[in-house]
């Protein structure tokens, strides 16, 4: 079927090209539809979920009758078919913020105690609605304060240290350096192989806050001890004593009286001809340390010596004395 233009030869139109020509026009109005609807969707997604009644207005957070600290996020959002023109925010009738479009959020610092949210959004019908309700505003919680120390302060490598803490205002502590979670009060013995900082985190409704304390290992260590003694103490001549010693904190150690180098921890016997004091002495990276032990000799057969000293004493046989062989010979 075709469409005769003007009289005579003229051009005719087709149904078919006025029909592609609609299609098109249809298609284009169809795309956008759907990006306005996309756009719409996306600048108007609820920051939570809305009140159906149309229209309405919802205070997203805070909650109605809710306790909360200061500063306070109000979010509102406007549910309105007819399109939101401005929404504002209201405490205590005093304007917080005002924005364009259907949803607000607005922060507001509020002294503590009870106070009126009004949420308010004016729409494209000329309407003006509105949504109220009360919060509490609680005082600000301080922030936890810490007591953190170390005992000792300073310690030779291989000891230890005792960390003791406590806190207040505080729900949960922990300790840096790998100690992880601890009490809000109490202690924890480390034995750091080098100066280590300790920082202590406490944490609690009024916020965080931290703590440090220092234990300082120095790499010299003590001056070494010794244990040393002679048992039996008296011996007589020509019996014998064991010398028994120990140390610590020693690398070497050496007796006089010609024994000379031992193991830092040992015995000896000893068979001294008279009464002898033993001198010990061990070194170490502290340091050098020295102990005496005294082995006393005593004398057998009732011969005193003579006096004063220094004598000799022939005990026997008696001068000018006769006495078969062989002939024992005692002096002192």
């Amino acid at each position: 079927m075709f469409l005769l233009v003007g009289s005579g030869v003229g051009r005719t139109l087709g149904f078919r090209d006025w029909g592609m020509k609609s299609s098109k026009a249809v298609l284009r109005l169809c795309i956008s539809a759907l990006f306005f609807l996309l756009l719409t969707t996306v600048a108007f997604a609820a920051p939570c979920a809305l009140n159906p009644t149309n229209p309405s207005v919802t205070i997203c957070t805070p909650a109605p009758n809710a306790t909360v600290t200061s500063p306070v996020n109000i979010v509102a959002a406007a549910n309105d078919s007819a399109g939101s023109i401005a929404m504002a925010v209201y405490v205590d009738n005093t304007l917080i913020s005002k924005v364009n479009g259907g949803q607000i959020s607005a922060t507001a610092n509020l002294s503590p105690g009870s106070h009126y949210v009004v949420a308010q959004v004016w729409d494209n019908a000329g309407r003006v609605i509105k949504q109220a309700e009360n919060i509490t505003v609680s005082a600000a919680q301080p922030p936890p304060t810490i007591s953190f120390s170390a005992n000792p302060t300073s310690i030779a490598t291989g000891q230890s240290s005792t960390l003791n803490w406590t806190t207040s205002n505080a729900t949960s502590v922990s300790l840096s350096n790998g100690i992880g979670s601890v009490p809000v009060n109490g202690s924890y013995g480390v034995s750091p192989t080098s100066t280590t900082t300790y920082t202590l985190t406490a944490t609690g409704p009024g916020g965080t806050s931290t703590a440090t304390t220092t234990v300082t290992v120095s790499s010299s260590t003590q001056p070494p001890t010794i244990s040393f003694a002679a048992n039996p103490g008296s011996i007589a001549a020509g019996g014998s004593s064991t010398l028994t010693w120990s140390t610590s904190n020693a690398t070497s150690v050496s007796i006089d009286n010609g024994i000379g180098n031992q193991p830092t921890s040992g015995s000896i016997a000893v068979s001294p001809a008279a009464t002898t004091t033993y001198t010990l002495t061990a070194t170490g990276p502290g340091g050098t340390s020295h102990a005496q032990a005294s082995v006393t000799v005593t004398n057998s057969g009732g011969c005193a010596p003579a006096k004063p000293a220094p004598s000799i004493t022939i005990c026997s046989p008696a001068n000018g004395s006769t006495v078969p062989s062989p002939v024992h010979v005692l002096a002192t």
